[in-house]
């Protein structure tokens, strides 16, 4: 961000309903289920940085190996490791 722009604010409650909205459109199924998985993804991120105990190396285990994010943030290491 570039310093003076203000930050982007919401709520779960308005990611909620925008969940809702989604699952109305005429979108292909398996594009709502994307859409979804990534908004749902966004409330889990601010759950978890609300704890206090909640480590950065707990963070990206929970959120980009368990939510299926690995192999697209960290394509190379998935190569190097089928390459062992």
């Amino acid at each position: 961000m570039a310093k003076g722009e203000e930050i982007p604010k919401t709520n779960p409650s308005e990611i909620e309903n925008l969940i809702e909205q989604i699952r109305g459109t005429n979108l292909e199924p398996g594009s709502k289920e994307k859409i979804e998985r990534l908004l749902r993804t966004v409330l889990v991120l601010v759950e978890l940085l609300q704890r206090k105990n909640t480590s950065i190396k707990k963070l990206r285990e929970m959120i980009v190996i368990t939510h299926g994010f690995h192999e697209i943030w960290y394509p190379q290491v998935e190569h190097e490791t089928a390459n062992q």
